[in-house]
């Protein structure tokens, strides 16, 4: 991950919005791709980079596998683990239950 991170920071912006692209192309359903490029986003929109197209990507691809149903489905459920789960995904990525957009 250190690795990772280190090499994004140090191209520029239109060979990190490749990047992206290939890294959302990776995404298997579990979140884990999206959760390490989210990482790398931020850390470059901290340093004031506007990256509107990784950020709409990566929200499209989120949404994609974590539909608003499954969200509510999740937070809903007997299991405190799985409510902590969902919970967790809303904090990190608000977006996934932003009913405006839905």
């Amino acid at each position: 991950h250190e690795t990772l991170r280190l090499a994004s920071a140090m191209v520029d912006t239109a060979a990190f919005v490749d990047f992206a692209g290939h890294v959302l192309a990776l995404e298997d359903g579990s979140g884990a791709f999206c959760e390490v490029l989210h990482d790398l986003f931020k850390e470059r929109a901290a340093r004031g980079e506007t990256l509107e197209s990784v950020e709409s990507a990566l929200r499209e691809k989120l949404r994609s596998i974590r539909p608003f149903e499954s969200i509510v489905v999740l937070m809903s459920h007997p299991s405190p683990e799985l409510r902590a789960i969902s919970l967790s995904e809303v904090n990190k990525f608000p977006f996934l239950a932003d009913l405006g957009e839905l």
